[in-house]
């Protein structure tokens, strides 16, 4: 899943348009991870405060390649990742596990880039994507 904005924008529009409930259709009707545990989506994330700098960005890395492999191919991968990108930033919920072929921490920075340029998640703009 591409995450700079040029790549990013033409899949969000795309699906811009669906409610929640629709995207939530979609993936359930779509999506090739139908079947999966809760610990391939939730595996154990790395320990900011255990590991040293270092030894974090490997484990991100590792992480976000597992986040890839689970997502690829997908035809609901967008979709997913619209949804929780939806759900962490209208809900306030701590971005954790791994949607759309994202790590939660390329979530939080994606969101913020999204916010950036004014990108909304929504058919109709938020307070949020206009601030």
């Amino acid at each position: 899943m591409p995450t700079s904005i040029s790549q990013i924008r033409p899949r969000i529009d795309k699906h811009r348009a669906l409610t929640n409930g629709q995207l939530s259709d979609l993936i359930d009707r779509d999506a090739t991870c139908r079947g999966a545990t809760a610990e391939d989506w939730f595996p154990a994330e790395p320990d900011t405060a255990a590991l040293s700098k270092e030894d974090l960005a490997i484990a991100r890395r590792e992480y976000e390649v597992k986040a890839r492999q689970a997502c690829a191919g997908c035809p609901a991968e967008t979709a997913c990742l619209l949804l929780a990108l939806r759900d962490e930033n209208q809900y306030g919920v701590k971005a954790h596990g791994i949607s759309g072929g994202h790590a939660p921490w390329e979530r939080n920075r994606l969101r913020r880039t999204l916010r950036r340029h004014r990108v909304s998640l929504t058919a109709t703009p938020s307070r949020e994507a206009a601030s």
